[in-house]
């Protein structure tokens, strides 16, 4: 009994960023069709088998081949399906992952050596959220309490670092009113006047 030829399958292939899994289909799947994938032209074991493939996480650019099979007969060839890996940017480096500001005092935060090429978007949460700002340097609000902002990188690529490098804002105790002592309620003309300050605010400096 002779068999009709079966004809290879259709699939598209896909980009991805570097680290992240594709997800490759094959185009309008028939029943009783075997789908089998592989990552050689010809010969060698399906790394999967069924219509809908997701691949393991990629780093680069990788070539599956597809095909069709049904009753010990399969397609004359397989499909080439490419996948681009794009490259995915580093966690941004800061100027300072500490921070220390006065009650109610803006915060400056900043990339150290940016990218033009790159962009960066702060969040206040470590994954998820909406980003509260986005540039190479950014002023936060007045400061009311401690907080952590996290910054991501995103390239042309549309690639975003796979983690936020976090920046932590600390609020200062108020320095305490301090006490001044001097040499006397009074001084001659031409003489010299001592005059020391305190303060209960440990390292506290006198201005």
């Amino acid at each position: 009994t002779v068999v009709n030829t079966i004809d290879a399958p259709l699939a598209d292939g896909t980009t991805i960023c570097a680290g992240q899994s594709a997800v490759l289909n094959v185009k309008d799947p028939l029943a009783g069709i075997s789908y089998k994938w592989y990552t050689a032209a010809t010969g060698g074991t399906p790394v999967f088998i069924g219509a809908a493939f997701t691949t393991d996480q990629l780093s680069a650019n990788t070539t599956y081949y597809v095909e069709a099979a049904t009753g010990g007969c399969v397609s004359q060839s397989r499909t080439i399906v490419p996948v681009t890996v794009n490259v995915t940017p580093s966690a941004p480096a800061v100027t300072n992952t500490a921070v220390i500001v006065c009650p109610n005092e803006i915060a400056t935060l900043s990339i150290q050596h940016p990218n033009v090429s790159l962009t960066y978007r702060w969040y206040t949460s470590l994954t998820g959220g909406t980003p509260v700002a986005t540039g190479s340097s950014i002023m936060t609000p007045a400061i009311t309490a401690n907080i952590t902002y996290y910054v991501d990188a995103t390239n042309t690529s549309g690639c975003t670092s796979t983690i936020r490098t976090p920046v932590s804002i600390t609020i200062s105790a108020s320095a305490g009113n301090p006490t001044v002592t001097g040499n006397g309620a009074g001084i001659c003309p031409g003489s010299m006047a001592t005059l020391v300050a305190t303060s209960t605010t440990a390292n506290a400096g006198f201005r």
